[in-house]
């Protein structure tokens, strides 16, 4: 055992192989994973797009899915933390913050939803059925709260 450990002591950071995917093999891995959410294998989507995630923590996209995943599991506080990591990375994609207010809303706080939402309107999306949504969804916090 001290042998192996003096081989590490010796060698650096630099010499540790590195591991990964290539970009095509991850986008592979990702519509696989899209494939497996659309035919309702969320558990093991998720599996996957937590994989993705590990190997490119600054991909929105693949913790935008893991939070679908949740969210259709019934996991609203991990989809949320998960959609609250996306747009961290993404801040000016809406998606991630209507996608996280329908999760405070169905964990019944309404009030942190409104101001997801109100977040996606002052971003000014130009995609009309986001701005209809975030406006639908504001007025029924608003009813709730």
């Amino acid at each position: 055992m001290t042998d192996v450990n003096e081989n590490l002591a010796e060698n650096s950071i630099e010499d540790v192989p590195e591991i990964g995917l290539s970009q095509e093999n991850m986008d592979v891995l990702y519509n696989y994973g899209m494939q497996l959410f659309s035919a309702g294998s969320y558990e093991k989507a998720e599996e996957l797009f937590s994989g993705l995630c590990l190997f490119n923590v600054a991909e929105s996209k693949y913790w935008h899915a893991k939070g679908e995943c949740r969210a259709k599991r019934g996991e609203h506080h991990g989809a949320y933390r998960c959609f609250s990591a996306a747009s961290i990375i993404s801040p000016r994609e809406p998606q991630h913050l209507l996608s996280a207010a329908l999760c405070q809303m169905k964990l019944s706080k309404p009030e942190v939803a409104q101001v997801c939402l109100q977040q996606v309107l002052e971003m000014k999306p130009e995609d009309e059925a986001i701005i209809k949504k975030a406006e639908l969804l504001l007025q029924k916090c608003l009813q709730t709260a």
